[in-house]
């Protein structure tokens, strides 16, 4: 990894947050999940002297919306579709469930920041010294942005390519796919050699980064073809013809049943109507 770039990667669920160093500035990428790891993340920006500039939140969920409250001062961006996305699957909700289930104390109290900014598929901006883009990438989630940085080759994908999670899809997979061809084109012509995935491990190399694709493809393929020929035998009979398949995680941990049947279902309701 660039040292331009540093990766922190949480306790729970291994979800990762990126920040980005210029010379003129500092970016942050979903910035922690626990509060000793968004102070972690605050402190680490906080000693490369530059103001952190931008805060990224890839995508509306939970997991991903909690660090923006430590940087007051940034200027926070998301993807166009945010607010509704935000309205619709109510994370805010979660969250406080979560800190109250596991007894999460944190100061001062959470507070959601909204976004400064809403942008669409390649906007872009500069910490002086280095560039990045932010690219829509729907498929998980409608407003999903991942965060491209040229010079360095390396691209945060948000809750696309996990090596510990299978792909997670939101309507018939179409998106999902054409998400995935997105980023392969980047990989094909050379532009993105290390891939951040939201939750789990930095991978570097592009055969590596264009295998995963290939395989994340070629599940939701299958599950389009199995799923979708069932639509005249119930969701059920789908969720049944799709069990037998092998996918990322299915026979070890994290299991990732419950995930696999979601997407079944979601893919089913999707393509029958």
């Amino acid at each position: 990894m660039a040292q331009r770039i540093r990766v922190f990667t949480s306790a729970l669920y291994m979800t990762t947050s990126g920040v980005v160093n210029g010379k003129d500035g500092v970016l942050a990428i979903d910035p922690g999940v626990l509060p000793r790891e968004i102070g972690m993340v605050k402190w680490y920006a906080d000693q490369l002297g530059q103001p952190v500039r931008y805060l990224v939140y890839s995508h509306h969920h939970w997991d991903h919306i909690l660090g923006g409250q430590a940087f007051p001062s940034a200027r926070r961006l998301a993807q166009r579709c945010f607010p509704d996305a935000l309205a619709a699957g109510q994370p805010l909700g979660a969250i406080r469930k979560f800190d109250d289930e596991y007894y999460v104390q944190r100061d001062p109290p959470f507070e959601f920041q909204p976004p400064d900014e809403l942008v669409d598929d390649g906007w872009a901006g500069s910490l002086g010294d280095v560039e990045f883009t932010l690219i829509h990438l729907p498929g998980h989630t409608i407003d999903m942005l991942g965060v491209h940085i040229p010079s360095e080759k390396t691209l945060f994908a948000a809750d696309m390519l996990s090596d510990v999670e299978l792909p997670m899809i939101e309507g018939d997979g179409s998106d999902y796919v054409a998400s995935l061809r997105k980023i392969d084109a980047l990989v094909a012509s050379g532009q993105v050699e290390t891939l951040v995935p939201g939750h789990g491990h930095v991978t570097p190399g592009a055969a590596t980064i264009r295998a995963r694709i290939a395989e994340d493809i070629a599940y939701i393929d299958r599950l389009r073809l199995v799923a979708g020929g069932r639509s005249s035998d119930g969701e059920e009979a789908a969720i049944g013809a799709c069990r037998s398949m092998n996918y990322r995680g299915k026979d070890g941990w994290p299991p990732m049943s419950q995930a696999h049947e979601a997407n079944v279902r979601a893919i089913y309701k999707a393509m029958a109507g």
